[in-house]
């Protein structure tokens, strides 16, 4: 998938996957890139790529490294997809620290939210912890619809984590999607 400046490419496509894992290796542990999310935080490089590898093998999660100028910048999901009922997520999104605020994030969203939505899906998720404020933001911008807060959602890192639900279905996709194109 290519947008204007950044280009989605499945990390199973990926043939020199542990260069891609270098780099996201840094992002994780420099720039604390998985704080929110509810996975742990990695410190050996070998433990990472595995858990990588292992999300290539999921049914319902497709993993894309974001690239911008051949380089890696960051990362993004699709997660539960389900396609009997027309739904899916987008989730796990990070941008190592070199490219935050060129809204890498925010184009790699529009592209994953536009190919699902061209493809017949009908509901396109987005679900962050609660003091994710960044990730919050990005579904705001993206016109997702804030759908409601499950308390006590999930309990990781110490912490107990509520878990913020957006949406956005075709209807209110194609209304946003004029801005983006312009």
């Amino acid at each position: 998938l290519r947008g204007s400046r950044i280009s989605l490419i499945p990390l199973e496509n990926i043939q020199q996957r542990q260069d891609v894992y270098q780099v996201l290796f840094q992002h994780v542990t420099r720039d604390k890139v998985l704080e929110y999310m509810p996975l742990k935080d990695y410190t050996d490089l070998k433990e990472f790529s595995e858990a990588l590898e292992c999300l290539t093998r999921e049914k319902n999660i497709i993993p894309y490294v974001i690239y911008y100028q051949n380089a890696v910048a960051g990362f993004i999901c699709y997660l539960n997809i389900h396609f009997l009922y027309k739904v899916v997520e987008i989730g796990m999104i990070w941008v190592g620290s070199e490219h935050r605020g060129k809204q890498f994030a925010i184009e790699a969203t529009y592209l994953l939210t536009d190919f699902a939505i061209q493809q017949g899906i009908r509901r396109v998720e987005w679900k962050c912890h609660h003091l994710n404020v960044p990730s919050q933001t990005i579904a705001k911008k993206m016109g997702f619809v804030y759908e409601g807060t499950f308390r006590n959602h999930m309990f990781f890192k110490g912490i107990s984590r509520d878990t913020i639900w957006f949406s956005i279905i075709p209807e209110e996709y194609e209304e946003k999607k004029k801005g983006f194109e312009r």
